[in-house]
């Protein structure tokens, strides 16, 4: 990707499509909860021809409801615990994802799907970001102390890390685009990936949650969804609509490059032979939950849970 490039993506002005969207993922794992769509929208969910769900729709007695500062999850399994116990050491990272009280409105959205089956769209390393996407090395952009964790029972993710100024912005058109006018750099980038399907983000001062639908083997849909903060003034919600998709969007300049390496990677899993998990891993028997914040061991706790409540045998090696 050529610095001409990138300076045409950050002068884009961010299309974004209005507020009518389908965010109910279906998740494929008992005891769980889907995440519907953050409470405090008053977001319409419908998508073409498929029938239209509201906070009407959702108050069957097979359905149970629960509130996390905005988002709604929606289980239909009476073996699943209590939100709190679900979400476990996650939660006070999604809640600074949800800016701290999740008082958040919907800005737009974006969908797309990429041609990886689900498993592959979930995995995620710490070290990955300054190896494939390019844009970290052309803006010189480097990442700052952090640190990753995954609760025990689900393997929920988290990835907790400041920020550092990028020293290359002048090469962009218009560097405002990687500007950060949050507060507390500390807490500048957060992510949390709850298995099986859901992401949320927030970067500089992006806030993106993603909804994950596997639609096939073959492929998995993904709405991206863009907010701001209801005490944000007109400035600041106009940095966040040009920020959101242009930064770390479906085809942002620091992420443009997640399309082709899900589809790499689900083309390489057709091989013969296997695939480990290195970086970090202490024991080939027991489970480590002492990350280091690049480690790749952090994917290792969900996994083992699929395993096991998919009823697969551990292979003896």
């Amino acid at each position: 990707m050529s610095s001409s490039t990138l300076a045409r993506i950050a002068g884009i002005k961010s299309k974004l499509k209005p507020a009518a969207i389908n965010l109910n993922s279906n998740a494929p794992i008992t005891g769980g909860y889907s995440i519907l769509r953050a409470n405090s929208l008053g977001v319409r969910i419908s998508a073409n021809s498929r029938p239209v769900l509201s906070a009407r729709t959702i108050r069957s007695p097979s359905r149970e409801r629960r509130f996390f500062h905005g988002l709604i999850f929606v289980t239909l399994s009476p073996d699943t615990p209590p939100l709190d116990e679900f979400l476990g050491e996650i939660k006070s990272t999604l809640l600074e994802v949800m800016a701290g009280d999740g008082r958040l409105k919907l800005i737009g959205y974006q969908r797309v799907k990429y041609k990886t089956n689900w498993k592959a769209y979930c995995d995620n390393d710490g070290y990955h970001a300054p190896l494939l996407h390019r844009a970290f090395q052309l803006l010189n952009w480097q990442g700052g102390k952090g640190r990753q964790y995954a609760t025990e029972e689900r393997g929920h993710m988290g990835f907790e890390s400041e920020l550092t100024v990028a020293s290359g912005g002048d090469m962009l058109r218009d560097p405002s685009i990687i500007e950060f006018k949050g507060v507390d750099p500390s807490k500048g980038s957060r992510v949390i990936e709850l298995f099986p399907f859901f992401i949320a983000t927030k970067h500089l001062d992006s806030i993106n949650l993603r909804f994950a639908i596997a639609r096939s083997v073959d492929e998995t849909e993904v709405h991206y969804a863009y907010f701001h903060h209801l005490d944000d003034d007109a400035e600041m919600i106009r940095h966040r609509i040009r920020q959101a998709s242009n930064l770390l969007g479906p085809s942002g300049l620091v992420s443009m490059e997640d399309a082709s390496i899900f589809h790499r990677i689900h083309v390489g899993n057709q091989t013969p032979g296997n695939v480990t998990f290195q970086k970090g891993v202490t024991s080939r028997d027991k489970l480590s939950f002492d990350f280091k914040q690049n480690d790749e061991t952090g994917n290792l706790p969900r996994w083992e849970y699929y395993r096991r409540i998919m009823g697969f045998a551990r292979e003896v090696v």
